[in-house]
C-alpha cells in the first residue's frame, strides 16, 4: 500500500498542476500568474503532506474493490458454497496483507468453516485454510489461537499430505515463526 499510496500522491499532484492549465467558462486560458500557481501548489504541497497516503490508498482499495467484491460473492455463489469459500479465503489474505485484520477475520473464519463442513477436516483446502486462520490470530496478538490452528494444521498434514507437501511444509514454517513470537 506505500507504493500505492505514492502513485496516488503522484496523481494528485499532477492534476493539481494541470488543474491550472484549464479553461475558464467563458473558454478563456485561467489567468494565473507563475508566482501564484506556485504558491498555491507550496500552500496545497503542505496541506497535502499530513495526508498518510498509504492509508488513503488502503482505504480506496477496500471501498471501491475489496467490499463490492464481498458483496459480489454474497450474491452471486449462494449456491456454490465451495467458490464462495475460496474468493473469502483469497479475500482473507489480501485484507491480511494490507494489515486490514478485522475485515479479514470473518472471511477467513467463513472460508474455514464452509470447507470443514463440505470437504471435512482432512482435505487440503480446509488444511490451508485452517493454517491461514491461525496466521491471522498470530498477526492479531492471539498467540494460544494462533497455535491451536497452526499446530492442528501442521499435525493433520503432516499425517494426510506427508511431510513433504507444500501444505505440510508452509504449516510447518507458520507454527515455528508463531513459537518464535511466542518467545
Amino acid at each position: 500500500t506505500v507504493l500505492a499510496g505514492q502513485q496516488l500522491s503522484d496523481d494528485v499532484r499532477q492534476q493539481f498542476r494541470e488543474s491550472f492549465k484549464t479553461t475558464d467558462a467563458s473558454g478563456d486560458q485561467a489567468s494565473v500568474s507563475e508566482s501564484d500557481r506556485e504558491a498555491q501548489f507550496a500552500m496545497f504541497e503542505k496541506q497535502w503532506a499530513r495526508i498518510n497516503t498509504a492509508d488513503a490508498a488502503r482505504n480506496l482499495i477496500d471501498r471501491t474493490v475489496l467490499k463490492p467484491a464481498i458483496s459480489s460473492i454474497d450474491s452471486q455463489f449462494k449456491d456454490q458454497p465451495l467458490v464462495a469459500a475460496g474468493l473469502r479465503q483469497s479475500l482473507a489474505s489480501v485484507y491480511r496483507e494490507l494489515g486490514l485484520l478485522d475485515a479479514a477475520a470473518p472471511l477467513q473464519i467463513a472460508a474455514y468453516t464452509t470447507r470443514k463442513e463440505i470437504l471435512g477436516e482432512d482435505h487440503p483446502e480446509t488444511l490451508r485454510s485452517m493454517n491461514n486462520l491461525g496466521m491471522l490470530y498470530e498477526y492479531q496478538g492471539d498467540l494460544s489461537q494462533a497455535e491451536q490452528y497452526l499446530r492442528g494444521s501442521m499435525e493433520k498434514s503432516r499425517r494426510v499430505l506427508g511431510n513433504d507437501d507444500p501444505i505440510t511444509l508452509a504449516a510447518i514454517s507458520n507454527l515455528a515463526y508463531m513459537l518464535e513470537d511466542k518467545g
